[in-house]
């Protein structure tokens, strides 16, 4: 737990430094480049092999909930197992109200890039739409048996 919270702090650290919060690079510092990945290990004090990026730990904060759309919840099951072992925190598996013919990936706003990413890693047929209704999730990933 002591390490996540190093994780945390230093990923909030780094995400300020990028988006301007923190204080400017002095003249002969460069700045950070958003598509240079972050490691964080060094500063955890990891061996190389559990080098985390901040994008890993950003992605990790996402908040995640997988839906079984044919009624069978061993779908979302599956799914959820291989979007964790890809990094990513599911936060719920659960089966939808109703029925879908395809995977598809719902997203709260702020979170189009997100979506994209993991319909992309899901095959999702049914592509991305932005979520009509309130949730506490970020994303909800409908899965349909394939």
């Amino acid at each position: 737990m002591r390490d996540k919270a190093k994780v945390l702090l230093i990923v909030f650290i780094a995400m300020s430094a990028l988006s301007g919060c923190a204080a400017s690079p002095k003249p002969h510092q460069e700045a950070l480049k958003l598509s240079e990945p972050l490691v964080i290990a060094s500063a955890l004090s990891l061996p190389d092999d559990n080098a985390m990026t901040a994008y890993e730990a950003v992605t990790q904060d996402l908040r995640i909930k997988i839906v079984s759309g044919d009624g069978m919840p061993l779908s979302a099951k599956i799914m959820s197992r291989e979007l964790t072992e890809k990094g990513y925190r599911i936060d719920r598996v659960d089966v939808a109200p109703f029925l879908f013919k395809e995977a598809t990936v719902f997203y709260a706003p702020g979170f189009h890039t997100d979506a994209r990413e993991l319909a992309d890693i899901i095959k999702a047929q049914g592509g991305i739409k932005p979520l009509s209704w309130k949730s506490i999730y970020d994303i909800i990933i409908v899965s349909v048996k394939q």
